[in-house]
């Protein structure tokens, strides 16, 4: 499952997921039917661009690890570093 625990359990109390089955007081399972479905499902929305995908962090605001600014060798050729532009 490509899902956290703790992400399943809250998909499951907002209805996302389907709920969970005691086997034991201790041990509870899912329909497998049901949780392929579902991920078929969150497969074909995403496919037919329908997920909300949230963009990816903007890493130029950082504050804790901001980007290196200094030039990086690429390539080195008899001793002597050729460097590309950051």
């Amino acid at each position: 499952m490509p899902l956290a625990d703790s992400t399943i359990y809250e998909m499951e109390e907002h209805g996302d997921f389907p709920r969970r089955s005691n086997l034991t007081p201790r041990c509870m399972v899912w329909d497998l039917e049901k949780v392929e479905a579902r991920l078929e499902q969150r497969r074909q929305s995403y496919l037919e661009g329908r997920a909300k995908i949230a963009p990816g962090p903007d890493v130029h605001q950082r504050k804790n690890r901001p980007l290196c600014q200094k030039k990086i060798p690429y390539f080195l050729t008899y001793g002597r570093a050729e460097f590309l532009d950051s």
